[in-house]
């Protein structure tokens, strides 16, 4: 295989890949279910730990891209912080504190 072959068929794999954001949005899509599904059984207060843990998950993510002088609203438009604070909400007690 060419050098120039594999880096035509490493582009169009590339190409093909949704973006981040698109990704990491259907992933939070994904998990309502399973949102709804523990707020059914054990309460609001899982939908007040799903907020809070996305909220202290974006400010959190700003507040070191603005230490490290880097662009804020660029890196927050992936929406990876707020994947990582409803999937961390996933793995705490729906009793926890502020629930």
């Amino acid at each position: 295989m060419s050098m120039m072959h594999a880096s035509t068929v490493k582009d169009a794999a590339a190409a093909s890949l949704p973006p981040t954001a698109s990704l990491m949005r259907w992933v939070i899509v994904a998990t309502l279910p399973g949102i709804a599904t523990m707020s059914y059984f054990f309460g609001l207060g899982v939908i007040s730990n799903v907020v809070l843990a996305a909220a202290f998950g974006i400010a959190l993510e700003a507040a070191v891209l603005r230490l490290r002088m880097r662009p804020i609203r660029v890196a927050l438009n992936d929406s990876s912080a707020l994947l990582t604070g409803v999937l961390l909400v996933h793995h705490c007690h729906p009793l926890a504190p502020g629930g």
